[in-house]
Formats: structure tokens, sequence, C-alpha cells
């Protein structure tokens, strides 16, 4: 998500991206410097894309939803371009085409009846009929709870709310992803719903404000993998042990990585390149190295013979027989333990 291409300096310049087979195309995440561009599939033009005036220094992301000439709600097609409206070098660093795959029915649990499932059979032409009734609603209970920002979905025109809960399908505004319209009375429209906020849940339900019956082709729930986060589920970053699957902030570094989104790289000297996360102190030094982040150099000793206790992060010296923590330091008055204490049976084990 960080790296990017970078096109010439000129009119229209365009990149484009070949997808290892064809699929049916409806929604694409595009991460990019802001402006003005027009997407593609094939040669079919997908939907333009423009900036507002207070973006165009920063990066943006969008989830475009494609809306094809001929009115149907996707394209089978390989071949994504997106191609700049003015003149400049375009910047850009992601393009995903999005709801290619049927939602993992490890994921789900049940759904509002048997019918409820044509919603979830990545199926366009197939979709769930509501009786004709006043808030109609569709509802899919997942097997867990999950965090969930972006949605997509296909669906006929007209109000809607899509709520977002933990155990049952009682709705509040505190459940509430969405409230959206979408336009025609009988004609299938598609969009990506971004809730106003990450809400977790294991229930989704989509709910039509007013009269009639609902209609719903085909529902997504974004759901990322471990390690992955972003309506595009990519991967965490390499300094991440974990990551947050929405914002994709690290929650917990790798052992050579602290401090905030765990950006830093532990001291050099550091033992097993592995120091605190918040901080940066090191949990014990290499060999001649001592302080928090084992900066201060010590000469070496011809006539003091250093023997290794079999514990982590702790020496021993032969001749008074203390242990030397180096979790804390190098200074004997700071030691806590004698050999015989903190080494695994009677002795010390002489290093070679």
């Amino acid at each position: 998500m960080d790296t990017f291409s970078l096109t010439n300096y000129g009119n229209n310049e365009s990149w484009t991206v070949l997808l290892d087979k064809t699929y049916k195309i409806t929604w694409i995440f595009i991460r990019i410097r802001a402006g003005s561009y027009e997407s593609t599939l094939g040669y079919d033009k997908c939907s333009d894309i423009k900036s507002d005036i207070t973006e165009m220094s920063e990066v943006i992301e969008k989830i475009v939803t494609c809306s094809y000439s001929d009115k149907s709600p996707s394209k089978l097609e390989n071949k994504l371009t997106v191609t700049s409206m003015q003149l400049a070098v375009m910047q850009i660093f992601e393009i995903t085409p999005l709801g290619l795959f049927q939602l993992d029915g490890e994921l789900v649990q049940n759904v509002s009846d048997f019918s409820a499932y044509e919603a979830l059979d990545n199926n366009m032409e197939s979709y769930y009929h509501s009786e004709s009734r006043s808030n109609a609603s569709w509802f899919l209970k997942l097997k867990e709870v999950k965090v969930i920002k972006w949605i997509l979905i296909s669906i006929r025109g007209g109000y809607y709310e899509i709520h977002i809960n933990v155990g049952n399908t009682t709705l509040s505004l505190a459940t509430r992803c969405k409230a959206f319209k979408l336009p025609g009375i009988i004609q299938q429209q598609q969009t990506a719903i971004e809730c106003d906020a990450a809400l977790s849940g294991d229930t989704v339900i989509v709910k039509k404000i007013d009269d009639g019956p609902l209609r719903l082709f085909e529902v997504y729930p974004i759901i990322c993998p471990s390690n992955h986060f972003g309506p595009n589920c990519a991967r965490c970053r390499q300094s991440c042990r974990s990551c947050d699957s929405i914002t994709g902030e690290c929650t917990e570094c790798n052992g050579s990585y602290y401090g905030e989104n765990c950006h830093n790289s532990c001291p050099r000297n550091c033992l097993n390149s592995t120091c605190d996360q918040r901080t940066g102190s090191c949990n014990g030094c290499v060999d001649h190295y001592r302080g928090k982040t084992c900066k201060e150099y010590i000469e070496p000793n011809a006539n003091r013979k250093t023997l290794h206790c079999n514990h982590s992060f702790v020496t021993c010296e032969q001749n008074i027989k203390v242990c030397m923590v180096c979790t804390s330091s190098l200074m004997l008055e700071q030691c806590k333990y004698s050999c015989e204490e903190i080494c695994s049976g009677s002795s010390c084990l002489e290093t070679k």
C-alpha cells in the first residue's frame, strides 16, 4: 500500500493492470494521488474519479462502482485501466477489483430464510425477494463477531438502512452503519457502502425503509483475514506482527521493531535484535555493550573469564559467582541472584 508507480508527465497518461483471467467486475478499489481520472474495463468505461479541491495534495482511496452504458451490473474482463484527465504525472498505489468471489461460507452461520442465500451466491442475476410489506428486511448471521466498515451491495432502487449488531436483529442508531437512497423503483442498482464508523457485530441487517418488497441481488460485507486490512484486504506492514483490520495501524510489532505504528528498528546491539515495543529499550545487550539501548561499549578484560548461565539474558562471572542480569545492566551492584540460584543445574556452563 505504500509503494507506487509513476507515469511520465503529460496529457492522458494511463496505467493498466492485466488480471490472471477474466472476472465479472462491478467494484474496483483505487488508491491514487488526488486528481481527475477515468477508469475503464477493456473498452468499456467504468467510472470517473474526481477529487475535491481540498484533496489535491493528498493520496485518496475510493471504491469505484462501475456504471456501464448498457446498464449491466458487471462486465467480464481482465484488463483495468486508469487514465489521467489532466496534464500531470500519475502516482498510483493500488488497483484491486473487489467482490470477485462468493463470501467465505466458513464465516456464515445462517440467514433470514433459505431463499435469502440468493443474495450471497456471487450471482448478480439471482436475488432474494421478500413479501410486499413495510420495513421489509434481510439478515446475515456470522459465526463470530467481526469489525465491518465496507459493504458491497446490489439492490433495487429505494430507501434503505444497513445495521450491524451483536447477537440479534434489534436496530437502533448505535447499530446503524448507513442510511442510503438509490434511484429507480424496479431498477437494479450497485453501490459500495462505507459505514459512518466501523462497527463490531455478528449480524448484518439490510432494512427497506419505504413500502414494498425488498429485492436484494447481492450483499458482500468486506471481512479481511488476519494480518490484512482495508477495503482491499492489503497485507499488514512487514514491521507489524498484527494490525487493525480497518486502518492497518500496527497493534503489535515484530520483535525487531518498536514505536508508533512500529516504524522504528530496535537498536543494533540489542540481544536477539529485540526491544520493548513501546520505548525501544533493549531486553539485553550483545557482548561488550550495556545500557538501555546498548550503545555503551565495554572494553574486554583479558584477566576475567566470563561463563554463561543456561538461562536467557544472564551471564555469570567465574571469580565471584554472581549473575549479571543483562536486562538491567552489566554493573555488579545491580545483580540479583547467585549463579546457583539462577542457572539450570548446579553450576554455570563455560564458554568455549
